[in-house]
């Protein structure tokens, strides 16, 4: 009879990089279990495939000291499925006092992240045949194995590959060093095909150029996305579909369809059918745009162009750069034919000088545009303005500039006009601000703005208004209308029927004439003009009052804010005052003692206690004597204020029954609420001490001329 061999329990546990194995199987109707009591063995250099078990066998409830064979299969299902890798023969394996340790290894790509299951047969001694263990055993991942769901590793003598995502991602055979974080199908796998090329995700990508060649794409890199290829070296494309970078260093951030063949160092930021094909191009995004030159720029837009070098075109529609260095920011349908030129928007705007500019602004029509014919010449925007003087010699009006407006002109040399309409800078230097039909017709003259305004003498300056002129050297009217400064270098800043004659003259407000040599003429709407009457003069007409700093004045002369002299002489008072609010202050009087209120922080109460340290000082105003200096900060700290003496001469109230009061005493509060009394004693007196008295009192209650000075 057979005899019957009842394996009480085999378990084994195993460890491979946080791997740990349990086997629960049954021959027979017999429990089996074999435990683990070691650790993976080290390795040097490459860890390569293998792991050890070690555990321990008993029979019959005995540990097993024998020689035994073991088989292991691995499985990708607990029933059936299909067989991963070889089957693992171990012989004559010793098993002492129960113990046993054996080396499997089921190839590289063995575990990959999907689920495995170990299926074992084992015979000892003199037996015939081997027991299998069933059912198979599910191989469990670790407490760290968790973390890392769908990644396996194959390994490599110089650097191991990491692949993770579905099983059908791949790296090439002979590849090392790269890594595929996730993502993929069954039907459009991840794959790299050169060294240390990383896929973070998506579907479909691909990096390196799938040669056999593993070092000449290598280093390159896809975030994500779908059908993308990083086949040049050191290449990245960050997601998207169905873009492709070609050269070295070449990026593309996103988007469709996005190409970069520049020889290395191009980048497409996203868009759709965008290209770089210069060294050193980028396209940011936008659609159908191509950075055609060294170092160029397309940020965004449809149909852009360009074709020479360092250039950079910002977005827009069908714009086109064929000068070198040159930049159009948007727009539609600009044209740059030289170098250095740019445009920043608007439409049919064209540069066919070195440096010109055109900012913006333009026409329907291609020749209603803004047009840069000399060298330097700028354009701000608007329609139909003209830098330059449109002959052969782009030099002979170079510096011209139009800042907008409509069919301005700025025909000199270094001319300026920023705006309106119909205006015309004709000299060298010459500049129009805007307004129209407005002229600055000599070297270096100004018209600001209005209508019908005239600079006409060099450096004159018209700024504004209607029908003002600027007739001399240097002369200069600020606005208004009807005004005339026709004196060397006057001037007359505004209003009406002013004019400046003299030399050096002003003539401001309503027909205020500076008729003489360095006269300062302002007069207010009086019915009778205001001259002059001598060179050198300042004079005003003011009926309302002259504020300095204030919009209200409440005299001849109101000054608000910091005034500055050698000597001040004030003849209205004779303390220095600050106003402070006051609890009650309808109860105070001047001359009153007052002291910091506690409860109040920033205000004063009625002094009403000797030898107070919190001592202010004295109301001012009383006998008669004002506050020559009042300080206050308009806004700040203002409500119901009592003016209070700091410091200065002083009328206070004192109350003699404590002391006849005599000058040079010094006086400090009492018990006698807003009265000082002659201080008895210094030690209280310390932190007290109002002033000095400058008159006396023998008896009673009243006032007493105080020098203020809070000790």
């Amino acid at each position: 009879m057979k005899q019957r061999v009842l394996w009480q329990r085999i378990a084994v546990i195993a460890a491979l990089c946080f791997l740990s194995i349990a086997l629960v199987a049954a021959a027979d109707g017999a429990p089996m279990d074999a435990r683990l009591v070691g650790a993976l063995e080290p390795m040097a250099a490459d860890l390569g495939t293998a792991f050890t078990y070690q555990g321990r066998l008993s029979k019959s409830g005995a540990a097993v000291t024998d020689a035994c064979d073991f088989r292991f299969r691995l499985y990708d299902d607990a029933v059936g499925g299909a067989q991963i890798g070889q089957q693992v023969e171990e012989t004559e394996v010793e098993v002492k006092d129960g113990h046993f340790a054996v080396r499997l290894d089921f190839g590289a790509n063995a575990f990959n992240g999907e689920a495995r299951w170990l299926e074992i047969e084992v015979k000892c001694g003199s037996e015939t045949s081997f027991t299998l263990l069933s059912p198979r055993t599910s191989i469990l991942p670790g407490p760290y194995a968790l973390a890392l769901p769908g990644l396996w590793t194959r390994q490599h003598d110089i650097s191991p590959n990491l692949i993770g995502g579905v099983a059908a991602n791949s790296v090439k055979e002979g590849a090392w060093g790269a890594t595929i974080g996730g993502g993929g199908t069954r039907w459009q796998p991840n794959r790299v095909t050169d060294n240390y090329g990383v896929i973070a995700g998506g579907e479909g990508n691909r990096t390196g150029n799938d040669n056999e060649i593993f070092d000449d794409a290598e280093f390159s890199t896809i975030g994500g996305g779908l059908k993308n290829k990083a086949v040049g070296g050191y290449s990245t494309i960050a997601g998207g579909m169905g873009n492709r970078a070609e050269g070295f260093n070449a990026t593309i951030a996103g988007g469709i369809e996005n190409r970069v063949t520049g020889e290395y160092n191009a980048t497409v930021g996203g868009g759709y059918g965008n290209v770089a094909s210069g060294v050193d191009a980028t396209v940011a995004g936008g659609n159908a745009n191509e950075a055609g030159g060294w170092a160029t720029t397309v940020s965004g837009g449809v149909s852009n162009t360009i074709t020479a070098d360092v250039a950079v075109i910002g977005g827009g529609l069908r714009n086109e750069i064929f000068g070198s260095v040159s930049t159009i920011a948007g727009g539609e349908g600009h044209t740059i034919n030289h170098d250095y030129g740019a445009i920043g928007g608007g439409l049919n705007n064209q540069v066919y000088a070195h440096f010109g500019v055109i900012a913006g602004g333009g026409g329907w029509k291609s020749e209603q545009g803004n047009i840069v014919w000399d060298q330097y010449g700028a354009i701000g925007g608007g329609h139909d303005n003209k830098a330059g003087d449109d002959d052969p010699d782009i030099e002979s009006a170079m510096g011209a500039t139009v800042g907008g407006g409509m069919s301005n002109r700025a025909f000199g040399r270094t001319s300026t006009v920023s705006g309106g309409e119909n205006n015309e800078a004709g000299d060298e230097g010459a500049t129009v601000s805007g307004g129209r039909n407005n002229k600055a017709a000599y070297n270096l003259a100004t018209v600001g703005g209005g209508q019908m305004n005239i600079a006409g003498g060099s450096f004159a300056t018209v700024a504004g208004g209607s029908g003002n002129k600027a007739s001399h050297t240097g002369a200069t009217v600020g606005g208004g209308s009807g005004n005339e400064a026709s004196g060397l270098y006057a001037t007359v800043p505004g209003g009406q029927s002013n004019k400046a004659a003299g030399m050096y003259s002003f003539a401001a407000g309503y027909a205020a004439s500076a008729q003489h040599a360095g006269t300062f003429v302002w007069a207010d709407r009086q019915s009778s003009p205001f001259s002059s009457t001598a060179e050198n003069q300042f004079l005003i007409q003011a009926s309302g009052g002259v504020g300095i700093g204030t919009n209200a004045p409440q005299a001849a002369l109101d000054v608000a804010g910091r005034t500055r002299t050698d000597v001040l002489e004030i003849d209205g008072g004779l303390d220095l005052a600050e106003p402070f609010e006051i609890r009650d202050p309808e109860s105070i009087q001047p001359g009153m003692a007052l002291s910091i209120d506690p409860d109040h922080p920033g205000q004063l109460r009625l002094a009403d206690r000797a030898y107070d340290r919190l001592v202010a000082g004295c109301a001012s105003g009383a006998n008669g004597v004002n506050p020559g200096l009042i300080m206050a900060q308009e806004g700040v700290l203002e409500g119901d204020v009592v003016p209070v003496a700091l410091t200065g001469r002083v009328y206070c109230y004192a109350d003699a029954s404590y002391g006849p009061i005599h000058p040079g005493d010094l006086l400090t509060t009492s018990d006698t609420p807003g009265h000082l009394m002659v201080v008895q004693d210094h030690n209280r007196a310390q932190g007290a001490i109002v002033g000095k008295a400058m008159s006396g009192l023998d008896e009673g209650k009243g006032f007493v001329l105080v020098l203020v000075s809070l000790q």
